[in-house]
């Protein structure tokens, strides 16, 4: 055999002998394999090609194999688009690929309904250069095969993990009932996945690609990007839903998760509309009830905060947006009982509002952590039932100027009403730093407010407006899919 695949009868390999491609250094036994596949003729070496690792082939760039460093045999990533969600094998929580190629052309076979063209044969040539082409075997010569094998006989069937049977299915999951697992999801049968990944073909339990039932899927899809993440908008539905509308209650709650923490804290504004114990204990039933299985709400913004807040439970709504880790978070936190800061906190004449407090948490756990590397910029959701005053505002964009920075971080929060509250008190973080407490202040005076022992003043002719202090709806709908 002469290099890496090509076997030719002395007579004729001066005269048909193609001519050779290079394959990369570590190919190794995938291109070796791949080069028998293509001049042989045989199916039986496409599925040894397909249970070989080419991971590293795939990690070269994004986007696949750079223009001077295509792979022998055209490799393309199964997936397909359902629903405005991108499924594959490929994914990192799904697996590695599958590969099904035809022996006489550079051409692959991907098992879902997108096929794509193979970049070693459909790629345009170059000014001076003819168009390459796959190799073709001798005329009258019969293709070889390898024992066992036949190059008539069905390429077999990928297998893949079916979380909710707990069992090895084969064949292509209906994208429209199943959904690639998150990394939670593939925890729970780890230990069957590893036991058994052998006798279907994968080395251990990781990689194989492991498919979750859905229980819901959005059903409307919005149009425009939200400017806010899907991680800020969870943070802000649990407040909502965890808030009590009560005559002279609070009139906000605020949400994060500490770093390192497994639980939520939630914080309501201090002063004569203070969070009250009844108003935890209502708000943490409130909580249960939407991620368990009650009844459903009537009103169609909080029947959604309450179907988005179950597919988070399920995985559904962290699969469809990508895996984002602050989803994750939220969905484990949500399991446990949060915790409640400026509980009967009364008080007349000022208010600390409920997102200074819980900046003043999450800096205290920031000033414990190492500093962070160079260049690093962590985005903190910073949730609530409202929109953030102006004065909130000010107070969190001198957080991320001047204070974020030093620990590698920002804050994320869903806006402002524009809305100014005589009262409002600074924070004892803002007003132990020197720089962001003078940014804030300086914002106060070009409007027309001021500072009086870090509570804030009107000026004379003040007059309050009303005005709406809701984030915006967000445009998408959740439904619940029977079995």
């Amino acid at each position: 055999m002469a290099g890496p695949g090509f076997e030719e009868r002395p007579a004729r390999a001066a005269a048909r002998r193609p001519r050779q491609r290079q394959l990369p250094p570590e190919a190794g036994v995938a291109g070796f394999l791949a080069a028998v596949q293509r001049t042989a003729g045989n199916r039986a070496a496409a599925a040894l090609v397909r249970r070989v690792p080419v991971q590293r082939w795939l990690e070269r760039t994004a986007d696949g194999w750079q223009e001077n460093n295509r792979p022998p045999v055209g490799m393309y990533r199964y997936t397909e688009m359902v629903e405005g969600e991108m499924h594959g094998f490929e994914s990192p929580a799904a697996g590695g690929p599958f590969v099904m190629t035809d022996w006489h052309r550079d051409r692959t076979t991907v098992p879902g309904p997108e096929r794509g063209r193979s970049p070693a044969r459909d790629a345009p040539a170059g000014r001076g250069e003819k168009r390459r082409r796959s190799p073709s075997p001798p005329r009258n010569e019969k293709p070889k095969r390898i024992r066992g094998g036949s190059d008539t006989e069905a390429e077999p069937e990928p297998q893949w993990y079916d979380d909710r049977r707990g069992r090895w299915r084969t064949g292509q999951p209906d994208p429209r009932r199943y959904r690639p697992a998150t990394p939670d999801d593939r925890l729970r049968n780890a230990t069957d996945m590893e036991r058994t990944a052998a006798e279907h073909g994968y080395p251990d339990g990781r990689r194989p690609p492991v498919f979750v039932r859905r229980k819901f899927r959005r059903v409307v899809t919005p149009q425009a990007p939200d400017p806010r993440g899907p991680g800020l908008r969870m943070r802000d539905r649990v407040g909502r839903v965890a808030y009590v509308d009560r005559r002279g209650g609070t009139p906000h709650l605020s949400v994060v998760m500490r770093p390192g923490d497994d639980r939520l804290t939630l914080a309501g504004n201090t002063g004569k509309r203070h969070v009250t114990t009844a108003d935890r204990e209502a708000g943490e039933r409130q909580l249960d009830d939407a991620y368990g299985a009650g009844p459903l709400p009537r009103d169609r913004r909080r029947r959604q905060d309450y179907l988005k807040l179950r597919a988070l439970k399920s995985g559904d709504y962290q699969a469809t947006h990508g895996g984002i880790p602050s989803l994750g978070d939220t969905r484990r936190a949500l399991t446990k009982s949060s915790r409640w800061l400026n509980v009967d906190r009364g008080g007349r004449g000022q208010s600390e509002h409920g997102e200074m407090t819980t900046i003043g948490v999450l800096l205290a756990d920031l000033r414990r952590r190492p500093p962070a590397p160079p260049g690093q910029v962590e985005e903190l959701p910073v949730g609530g039932v409202k929109c953030s005053c102006r004065a909130c505002q000010w107070a969190i964009d001198a957080f991320n100027a001047h204070i974020g920075p030093r620990y590698g971080c920002r804050l994320a929060v869903s806006g402002t009403h524009g809305l100014l509250f005589p009262g409002w008190k600074m924070p004892d973080w803002l007003r132990d730093d020197r720089t962001a407490r003078d940014a804030v202040v300086e914002q106060a005076r070009r409007a027309g407010w001021r500072f009086e022992d870090g509570v804030l003043v009107p000026p004379r002719d003040f007059r309050q407006v009303d005005r709406d202090q809701n984030p915006a709806d967000s445009e998408s709908e959740w439904e619940e899919m029977s079995d």
